[in-house]
């Protein structure tokens, strides 16, 4: 299908089909509502009606009490009661009662017939001669009469010929004694009218009154319809019906319970609807009319739309059949236009690139020409021989090298296989090499020997490599010849350098060890008479043997302090072996290192205070790693022994920690002599000494070696003149590494 009725049908569907279901929904709502509004009215009509049945049936009611309690018919049925039926005075009150039932028939219009039944049940007076005498002790109208007004159901009356009630009331004397029953007969004929009344019904509307067992009571009038089945309930209904001959109607019914009726209000479901089915009727015919404008207007519009794709899609084919000098006419401004005026340009670059390409191509050919002429003239100069097989093996290319390693010219042996030149036994490998190249993830090198072209065994190194196209595809092997006679020679030479190596390298570890063991001895028996020496001039110094004089206590001092600073270099040497033999062993505690750092600045007060040099700390409370104290101790100590020595009087030195929640970080920092730049990256190394500086350079070595075991950094800075910053950063567990930024590795 094209895409002018594509649109089209698109059209239609995004229109009408939204349209239809807001219609649709629109109309079932809008009946729903009107069904309601039905039921509401219905309902409010027969509870009207209702109201105005029972008002009527008590009206009824307080006329029959009015009869049965006048004054005459008390008394005169009284006197009939006790008399001689044949007296003149029952006569008499007989006469008495029946005219006052004519008068009372002529008072109560609504009355057709009154007559008087004693407690026995018998007529006793009637204004209808021809039932007095009869019993009617069984009648219902009697049996309830005797307590209280009563109303019966309705009934055909065979005399009148239409529906009929009874209403009675007992006759009571002033002790409230019953002594007879009046009764009143009357029809419905002006309730009729009433309950039958059309108003508010509409056309079809009826209402009409029925007994529980369905019979007719009043109204129905239109013989026509039909009165809908009624089950034995007692409970209001509202709802809709389909009669024997396939009609809804909407139905209100409302259960009258002291009279056990029903009055129905009913209208045909049709009629409720005409309103919106007339409505409905001039939306379709309104749709109508827009269907076609649409339909109009959706052939002019996609017409405009599909016209110029149209001249795009024929412009297009003419471009996938190579005509790339096509231009489609461009006549609008609108997107199609701009598409247009984009397509033109697009297929003139594409002229334009297409005859770039052929120009490029050209080039590349030309290019490839000199490539492979240039690719010739390498391999012809390389000195060893290069073999380029296919994957059948077969030689496709070789250079001169190949004919002076195999004595066959380049010409013949194309074509060959290496068990056509060499013996089997060489060319095993290259039948692997496939599975070589694969395991090695790329070349393979292997040595063989081989019989040239002059007769002579010659040892070869061969090394292959896979030749793979451009989407990946292998497509042969290229293999290089190498003669290795010179190079076996030469490894050997090499290695016989190596074994005399190795035997000068053991001599070297012995003259270690032999230098390690004279340390550890030399530290030791320098140590044991130097601690004696130092005691005795402590004793000495303390006036133990005499008093001395300031000279001799300024000498004494001097062997002190002599004394202690070599006992730190013999301890320094005794480290640094330990550390360089690898047995530098920690003991990990949890240390509070703010209250280590202010215990050693106590410590060295006296030194600081010699000079006159003002110490800070400025530290967290409470900073605590995990790590050796003894060790941690040492290393704070060097450095602010080192920071004290090389400040000048009157000079400051500074400690500061920082918290950095995995780690810590301490930096002590002086105002003294500074490094010269030369110098600074060498003050961790072992033995380096800076200018001025006393000892064997090995205090700043043990430092970092410490600081290091803990998994930290250790670094300096510092101006000639401008003082010296020394800091380390320590992780607060060793188990997280510290790389060379100090930035934790193994933190998780």
């Amino acid at each position: 299908m094209r895409l002018q009725p594509k649109l089209i049908i698109l059209f239609f569907c995004v229109s009408i089909v939204p349209f239809g279901i807001i219609g649709y929904h629109t109309y079932t709502l809008s009946a729903e509502s009107m069904e309601d509004h039905a039921f509401v009215h219905l309902n409010s009509v027969a509870h009207t009606r209702a109201g105005h049945l029972g008002s009527w049936i008590v009206y009824m009611q307080d006329n029959a009490k009015v009869v049965a309690s006048a004054p005459s018919v008390v008394r005169n049925i009284e006197v009939m009661v006790t008399a001689d039926p044949v007296s003149i005075e029952y006569r008499q009150a007989k006469d008495a009662v029946e005219a006052f039932g004519d008068i009372a028939m002529e008072g109560y219009a609504t009355f057709d017939e009154i007559f008087i039944l004693d407690r026995g049940g018998t007529v006793i007076a009637s204004t209808n001669k021809n039932i007095i005498g009869d019993n009617r002790s069984s009648r219902e109208y009697y049996r309830e009469g005797l307590h209280a007004a009563h109303l019966t159901s309705a009934y055909i009356s065979k005399t009148l010929n239409v529906p009929t009630i009874l209403v009675s009331a007992p006759v009571l004397l002033d002790d409230n004694r019953t002594i007879g029953v009046v009764v009143c007969r009357t029809n419905f004929n002006m309730l009729h009218e009433t309950i039958h009344d059309r108003t508010g019904l509409g056309t079809t509307g009826r209402a009409f009154l029925i007994d529980s067992n369905g019979f007719l009571v009043s109204g129905l009038a239109d013989g026509a319809k039909t009165i809908p089945a009624v089950k034995n309930t007692s409970e209001d209904y509202c709802g809709i019906y389909t009669t024997s001959n396939g009609k809804k109607v909407i139905i209100s019914r409302i259960w009258m319970p002291d009279q056990k009726w029903y009055l129905i209000a009913e209208q045909d479901h049709d009629e409720v609807l005409d309103p919106l089915n007339v409505l409905i009727e001039r939306a379709i015919v309104v749709t109508i009319c827009v269907i076609v404008l649409i339909g109009i207007f959706s052939v002019l519009t996609t017409w405009q739309i599909t016209k110029p794709i149209e001249r795009l899609h024929d412009g297009a084919e003419a471009v996938a059949a190579g005509d790339y000098s096509i231009q489609v006419p461009v006549v609008s401004n609108d997107e199609i236009g701009v598409l247009t005026q984009r397509f033109n340009e697009m297929t003139s670059e594409l002229y334009e690139t297409h005859r770039e390409l052929q120009n490029t191509i050209t080039l590349v050919n030309h290019t490839l020409e000199n490539q492979k002429s240039t690719l010739e003239s390498v391999l012809r100069s390389i000195p060893d021989c290069v073999f380029v097989i296919d994957t059948e093996f077969k030689i496709v290319m070789a250079n001169q090298a190949c004919k002076t390693l195999t004595g066959i010219s380049e010409e013949a042996i194309i074509g060959m296989r290496c068990y056509d030149i060499f013996s089997s036994d060489a060319c095993e490998p290259q039948c692997r090499l496939q599975e070589l190249t694969e395991d090695h993830g790329g070349g393979v090198c292997w040595e063989m020997d081989i019989v040239d072209g002059e007769g002579r065994s010659v040892p070869i190194m061969t090394c292959g490599a896979p030749l793979h196209s451009t989407d990946g595809a292998l497509i042969g092997y290229v293999e290089v010849l190498r003669n290795v006679t010179q190079m076996k020679r030469v490894t050997e030479e090499l290695q016989r350098t190596n074994a005399e190596l190795g035997l000068a390298n053991a001599e070297l570890k012995k003259l270690d060890e032999l230098k390690t063991n004279f340390i550890n001895i030399a530290s030791h028996e320098l140590r044991t008479p130097l601690t004696s020496i130092m005691g005795f001039t402590e004793f000495v110094a303390d006036e133990m043997l005499g008093e001395l004089n300031p000279r001799q206590k300024d000498a004494l001092s001097k062997v002190l302090s002599n004394s202690d600073r070599l006992a730190r270099l013999i301890n320094n040497i005794l480290d640094i072996s330990v550390i360089q033999a690898g047995g530098l062993e920690l003991k990990l505690n949890e240390l509070d290192i703010s209250e280590l750092i202010k215990d050693i600045v106590a410590d060295m007060g006296a030194l600081a205070k010699n000079k006159n040099l003002t110490c800070t700390i400025d530290i967290p409370d409470h900073l605590t790693i995990e790590g050796d104290r003894n060790r941690i101790e040492q290393v704070v100590a060097n450095l602010i022994g080192n920071a004290i020595r090389f400040t000048q009087e009157r000079g400051s030195v500074s400690i500061t920690g920082v918290d950095g929640g995995d780690w810590i970080q301490v930096a002590v920092s002086d105002t003294g002599i500074g490094i010269i730049p030369e110098d600074l990256p060498h003050v961790f190394e072992e033995f380096w000494q800076v200018e001025k500086s006393k000892g064997m350079g090995l205090g700043l070595a043990i430092v970092a070696n410490i600081i290091h075991r803990h998994g930290g950094v250790v670094w300096a800075s510092s101006a000639v003149g401008g003082g010296s910053i020394f800091a380390f950063k320590l992780p607060k567990k060793v188990s997280y590494r510290l790389d060379e930024s100090g930035d934790p590795e193994g933190a998780a």
